[in-house]
């Protein structure tokens, strides 16, 4: 994966050797999120166990905080809390995560050969029972967590746990079929995986600066959904 810049004077960056070197390695191997992609992780709701403060740590670096997509999935935890179970909540921004190089060796180790912040995130993912997206609507496609999905690839050839998928999403723009292309990537990524199915999405439209989401009655879906695992 390369990154190109065409300009008519040549010290806008020097040696397009140089400059072109640079971007190969970056694009290969090293790429921090400064976006607001979340993941929510769920483990099994067990008879008898302890608060979730003891369980199960919360997690959140977003450079947004606060943010529409994150106050969604703030709903979406809250609900799945109620309902017993132990949450963990994971923010992509400020994680180095590679690209994917597409060499397949995790389809006989079960391993990628790259090591950052993905070895971690896609172990959470393989031991869990539930995961839910969210994630900002940029572009009409899914945003960085796709990069992630790539990632996951090793995940492919294990015995993973995670059965039911969510999406949650957020965007300036409300109509209806906003969030369509990035729901069509999602289930692209989860048609690989047999034992799990898309079991639910939630939109928040017309939402654009921090707080717009306030009083969206897509909080209170998402809340239901997250409440209704326990049923």
């Amino acid at each position: 994966s390369f990154f190109v810049h065409f300009s008519s004077n040549r010290s806008d960056f020097g040696s397009d050797k140089k400059y072109h070197s640079f971007y190969a390695w970056n694009s290969l191997h090293h790429k921090y999120w400064k976006g607001c992609p979340f993941l929510v992780i769920l483990k099994e709701k067990k008879k008898g166990s302890m608060p979730y403060d003891e369980k199960s740590p919360h997690h959140s670096s977003s450079l947004r905080k606060g943010g529409n997509s994150e106050t969604l999935c703030d709903a979406f935890q809250k609900g799945a809390e109620e309902a017993g179970y132990q949450v963990e909540k994971v923010s992509l921004a400020g994680k180095q995560l590679a690209f994917c190089q597409g060499c397949l060796s995790c389809q006989e180790t079960r391993h990628c050969i790259l090591h950052d912040d993905a070895e971690a995130i896609t172990a959470e993912m393989k031991a869990s029972d539930v995961i839910v997206f969210a994630s900002p609507v940029y572009y009409y496609g899914l945003q960085s967590a796709k990069d992630l999905l790539d990632r996951a690839n090793p995940l492919f050839a294990s015995d993973y746990k995670f059965r039911d998928i969510y999406f949650l999403a957020s965007a300036a723009e409300e109509g209806a079929k906003t969030p369509s292309r990035s729901i069509t990537s999602l289930e692209g990524w989860i048609e690989c995986f047999p034992k799990a199915h898309l079991t639910g999405t939630v939109f928040a439209g017309g939402v654009t600066r921090v707080g717009d989401i306030k009083g969206h009655p897509a909080l209170k879906k998402a809340y239901d959904m997250g409440r209704s695992l326990g049923e």
